[in-house]
């Protein structure tokens, strides 16, 4: 498509499709005389992309992400786990949107990062943070020696992470109460119940 540009140093080409490398001819123009042609090849920016969570689990975090308008060649996934060292990104091809990360540790946090590619371009990062699920407590025991209170004791598997635990109890039929632990307490004493309910 040819312009006539007028005497000017600069000119903004609008309209193109994101992510897409062109071809810029320019030529100097005096009456019907044209200079010989200088050339530029440049490529327009690509959008970003959003990144949403489609499930979490123990051990594995699965999220999706949109794809922006015009060109894009693939993208670039990152999971930083904030306990421990950066994995290297992981490339896909841009007909994949949804994928898992697998191999993770219970109750940690990771910092996923989706970056759009189109060719050498690169989009802003998007990131977000998740948690994986904890484990559940092993061992769990209830002593029984008041009337009117109970001591629950338990243990934490080892290879999971937790802020505090929090205890759900209630009588046949009756409303469920809660009561949260005092951080990672491995020990509760329920008070306030009626003898022998």
């Amino acid at each position: 498509q040819k312009q006539s540009l007028g005497k000017v140093n600069k000119y903004d080409i609008i309209n193109l499709e994101p992510g897409v490398e062109y071809t810029f001819i320019l030529k100097a123009v005096s009456g019907v005389e044209l200079s010989s042609e200088k050339n530029i090849t440049a490529q327009t920016a690509i959008g970003g992309t959003q990144v949403q969570e489609v499930s979490v689990s123990e051990n594995s975090i699965t999220v999706k992400w949109t794809k922006p308008n015009g060109y894009v060649s693939g993208f670039q996934l990152f999971i930083n786990p904030n306990d421990g060292n950066a994995q290297l990104p992981l490339s896909v091809t841009s007909s994949i949107l949804q994928y898992t990360f697998g191999g993770l540790r219970p109750g940690r946090t990771y910092t996923i990062s989706v970056i759009v590619k189109a060719g050498a371009v690169s989009s802003d990062t998007a990131t977000r943070q998740f948690i994986t699920l904890p484990k559940a407590v092993l061992n769990l025991a209830a002593t029984t020696d008041w009337t009117d209170r109970m001591r629950l004791t338990w243990q934490i598997d080892s290879t999971s992470s937790q802020d505090s635990f929090v205890v759900e109890y209630s009588t046949g039929g009756g409303s469920v109460k809660t009561q949260n632990t005092v951080g990672t307490a491995t020990t509760q004493v329920i008070t306030g119940l009626k003898p022998g309910a």
